[in-house]
């Protein structure tokens, strides 16, 4: 046996544990975490009853055989494993359960992801991972969407009548109700039915609503491919077009190989295949699509509020009934503090209130001048939820000067001041409590109101539809540093994928600077407009609310025939970024025109330059638009006359040239005047915009004003510091 020092045993020790790789101390700290929780949830188990069930279902041989192993863990076994926890059985949020579901999760977090090279040949090495859905599957699906209809009518029952047959008629409840009833429920009817489940229908962003949503597509789902003889055929032909399209897509990226991969990945995804392989996509070809980011300058102008109220306050002080006559003047600024999992804002008030006082107690009477310096911040937090806001907190310093009390006799008069001085600075320390709950009072009354609208739109105009829809974006994250707030989004449903990397230039530096990715046009036009006929009366109010005004060829007369189209289901509206250009192409499946009805793919599509200018920016079409009949080498008689009304209307819609000599902001922020454009880059898939302006004089002016007042109120503050000595 070798000997040591145990100052040295010491050191090696260090050596190997202290200084062993960081993934591995950190993996076998994971490890340890999931068997220990592993452990806890047998031995509760153990007891149960559906024990046996609940190890089947959650793979807990799998599991274990990966603990078990001295071989680095399968990443696809461990998502397997992890996607049951996550599932939406019924009881799987208890702790037992959650400890696992969380060890798992940091277990695969801390395992080294795959790279991009690795894709293609992962894809095709899982050929051999097929993973068949069985009837237990399937009844477990059954028993989850089941389960979630119960919830939505336990919801609708404190609802009114109205509100609650209105929801049902607009789903056609009796069907979705007397279909999870039945044992093997018909497909086809519920394939029709779960289409009303995605309308822009009041109470679908409901989470009971979504639940349902998402439980009867997943029945849906898990049926189709327990029943279809050919899912493992599918499942091997589409990992091997995955593998070759990545390594083209890689190699060039190309829209169609990207909307393809996209289409394929959904497909593993719907169908609970490959997990590991679908996130390790995801991963590096499913980035945000959209990016914004606004200055600190540019925030402020929204919210600076320069304050000059007057207001009468009554109240009562050591006995003393006051009538104090106050103006307030000062200054609300705004201060971004950095947070990377939120967007956080401060608002700051400063200022002063001066009040002409009238107390009074019994025969005496008390006249007095007030000066009260205020500060209260407020903090402001966003996230994907919307605003919230905690209560204001403000502090203020009372001092006052008494001009003149007044009495029936002198000696009462005298006793009277005498008192005054004596509890004045009590009174001061009262009386600046009290002004300082007034103030973060009427902080948190104003930035509700102020508030009220824009969380008011932005539920009713963005989160609630796209919940409704199904198409609320994966990721949607704010953040702040000291001088600019981020919102980053990834729009891609589970056919979709987002942008293939980070957007190509910096938006720091700017006021303004969106970046967006042509995936995100696609993805979501998918969402709003797929699938989705229109008519020209529909079409008309659809582009006034879009664009404010309604082109002339799109205005209905009495003398028009009435027209409508029906958009493509995938990508109705599709953009393509290059170099300084770009191009939109709108994709329909059906036209129709008084008696003539034309059921094919059609696209209306046109090119156009971008060009920054001394004064802002231009955009011009390249060419006439162009039409086509996708798949017809060659128009019939009657496709010329629909050609011919198509291109009139939509070359106005599809302007040769658009003008812009800068932006303006809306509400509040139109005082920032106009934007000036600084960048205008459109590549490799991605469109840049920013903008800077100057910001207003007011501000300025109004600090300036700030200091004269503060500097003559501190001068009259000194006066009667001085008489209340004397």
């Amino acid at each position: 046996m070798w000997h040591g020092s145990p100052l040295f045993l010491a050191s090696l020790a260090m050596l190997i544990f202290g200084f062993a790789p960081a993934d591995a101390v950190h993996a076998q700290t994971a490890r340890s975490q999931v068997e220990n929780a592993l452990e806890r949830l047998d031995n509760w188990l153990d007891d149960s009853e559906r024990g046996a069930g609940w190890h089947r279902y959650l793979r807990t041989a799998d599991l274990r055989q990966q603990l078990d192993s001295d071989d680095p863990p399968e990443r696809s076994v461990l998502r397997a494993v992890l996607a049951r926890y996550e599932s939406d059985e019924s009881g799987l949020d208890r702790h037992r359960f959650v400890a696992v579901r969380r060890a798992l999760e940091a277990w695969l977090a801390e395992l080294p992801p795959l790279s991009i090279d690795q894709l293609p040949g992962v894809a095709r090495e899982a050929k051999q991972r097929f993973s068949p859905l069985t009837d237990e599957d399937v009844r477990r699906a059954h028993q989850q969407w089941q389960q979630a209809v119960t919830d939505v009518e336990r919801l609708v029952r404190g609802w009114t009548a109205e509100e609650r047959e209105s929801l049902y008629q607009a789903l056609e409840w009796d069907v979705l109700q007397t279909q999870s009833r039945e044992d093997e429920p018909d497909l086809q009817t519920l394939v029709a039915a779960s289409r009303n489940l995605y309308q822009n229908t009041p109470g679908l962003e409901l989470p009971e609503l979504d639940r349902l949503r998402k439980s009867l597509e997943r029945y849906l789902d898990t049926r189709r491919f327990a029943e279809n003889p050919r899912s493992e055929e599918f499942f091997q032909r589409y990992l091997e077009e995955i593998a070759q399209r990545l390594e083209t897509y890689v190699a060039e990226p190309d829209v169609e190989d990207h909307v393809i991969i996209g289409q394929l990945v959904g497909w593993m995804e719907r169908y609970q295949q490959v997990e590991d392989l679908v996130a390790a996509i995801r991963y590096h070809h499913s980035r945000p699509n959209f990016h914004v980011a606004i200055s600190a300058p540019l925030l402020q102008v929204g919210i600076a509020t320069e304050l000059d109220e007057y207001m009468t306050v009554w109240e009562e002080i050591l006995g003393t009934t006051i009538r104090a006559n106050s103006h307030l003047q000062g200054l609300v600024t705004l201060e971004l503090v950095p947070d990377e999992e939120r967007a956080v804002l401060d608002l700051i008030l400063e200022g002063t209130v001066t009040s002409n006082n009238t107390g009074y107690n019994g025969p005496v009477r008390i006249l007095s001048d007030g000066i009260t310096r205020v500060g209260g911040r407020k903090r402001l937090t966003m996230d994907a939820e919307g605003w919230d806001s905690s209560p204001a907190v403000a502090s203020a310093r009372t001092r006052t000067r008494i001009r003149r009390i007044s009495a029936r006799t002198s000696v009462t008069e005298t006793i009277a001041w005498n008192r005054a001085r004596r509890t004045q600075p009590q009174y001061e320390a009262i009386a600046s409590g009290r002004s300082g709950r007034r103030v973060a009072g009427r902080m948190d009354a104003q930035i509700e109101e102020l508030l009220a609208t824009p969380q008011e739109r932005l539920q009713e105009a963005f989160r609630k539809p796209l919940l409704r829809r199904g198409a609320f974006p994966r990721e949607l994250a704010f953040r702040t540093s000291e001088e600019q707030l981020f919102v980053r989004l990834l729009q891609a449903a589970g056919s979709q994928l987002g942008a293939p990397g980070a957007p190509p230039s910096s938006a720091e530096g700017y006021d303004l600077c969106l970046q967006l990715h042509q995936s995100l046009v696609g993805n979501l036009s998918q969402a709003l407009l797929g699938g989705v006929s229109l008519s020209d009366e529909q079409l008309q109010g659809f582009l006034d609310e879009l664009l404010g005004e309604v082109p002339e060829a799109f205005r209905i007369s009495a003398e028009d025939e009435p027209w409508s189209i029906t958009f493509a289901a995938e990508r109705p509206l599709h953009v393509r970024f290059d170099d300084q250009g770009f191009t939109v192409a709108l994709r329909a499946t059906q036209f129709r025109r008084g008696d003539q009805t034309v059921r094919e793919n059609i696209e209306v599509a046109a090119t156009y330059a971008l060009e920054q200018t001394s004064r802002g920016a231009r955009v011009t079409r390249q060419g006439d638009i162009d039409i086509r009949f996708a798949g017809r080498p060659q128009m019939r008689v009657g496709d010329v006359a629909v050609q011919t009304f198509l291109r009139r209307n939509f070359s106005e819609l599809f302007r040769e040239q658009f003008d812009s000599e800068g932006l303006e902001l809306p509400g509040r922020w139109q005082e920032a005047g106009q934007l000036i454009l600084e960048t205008l880059d459109s590549r490799n898939g991605w469109l840049a915009i920013a903008w800077n302006h100057v910001l207003p004089q007011t501000a300025e002016d109004l600090e300036d004003q700030e200091d004269e007042q503060t500097g003559s109120l501190e001068e009259e503050q000194a006066e009667t510091d001085e008489d209340v000595v004397a």
